[in-house]
């Protein structure tokens, strides 16, 4: 394997990587901004309800 065929190899799957872990960051804030839209429209419910 030469020099260049590893450095190739090596800065794919960085990019792979770092895509990866943007990708999985965006879905966990996606769920966590779900989460509070959930919390904040049953405190609306309540309020409404009492």
């Amino acid at each position: 394997m030469n020099r260049g065929l590893m450095f190739a190899f090596a800065a794919y799957g960085a990019v792979f990587t770092v895509i990866f872990v943007f990708l999985w960051m965006m879905i966990s804030r996606q769920n966590r901004i779900e989460k509070k839209l959930e919390q904040i429209k049953n405190q609306l419910k309540d309020r409404n309800a009492g």
